[in-house]
């Protein structure tokens, strides 16, 4: 394999055709975390990796800026990755109204309830970068059990 120098401000991504067996990889690493059972895998993988300027860093996807954000924060990838999996299936425009509305609504990417988080508006609460933040707020002042698939 060719090794490259980059700068400090480059990223290194996988290229396509790697991508698949990344997010196995990381379902596999997740159900290691989640599940308390550690998989050992059996078949090698050759990662080939390239590097990105700082300007290709800003098309992120979604999903990545979002796990970006929950590490920068000192916070579970893995677990918010499954969380946001479980409660919205990664759609921001998801909407749940609990017992016709008595419980409220839980809205976006993150399912942030209207009635137990009324500071977060309904722009915020369906824009993944504005709820990821409100997100990480909720969790380091009350954790992962505000959610009912973080608990």
């Amino acid at each position: 394999m060719k090794t490259r120098k980059h700068q400090t401000s480059g990223v290194i991504r996988l290229r396509k055709k790697m991508q698949l067996e990344a997010f196995a990889l990381l379902l596999i690493i997740q159900i290691s975390f989640v599940g308390s059972h550690f998989y050992q895998l059996s078949k090698e993988m050759n990662w080939s990796v390239s590097v990105v300027s700082a300007k290709e860093v800003e098309k992120l996807s979604m999903r990545d800026y979002v796990l970006n954000e929950v590490e920068k924060a000192g916070l579970d990838k893995f677990r918010a990755y499954a969380l946001i999996a479980c409660e919205s299936s990664w759609n921001p425009e998801a909407k749940l109204i609990n017992k016709g509305g008595k419980l409220g609504t839980d809205r976006g990417l993150w399912m942030i309830s209207d009635k137990f988080h009324p500071e977060v508006t309904n722009s915020c609460a369906y824009s993944p970068e504005c709820s990821t933040k409100a997100a990480i707020k909720i969790l380091k002042k009350s954790g992962w059990k505000e959610w009912v698939c973080g608990k």
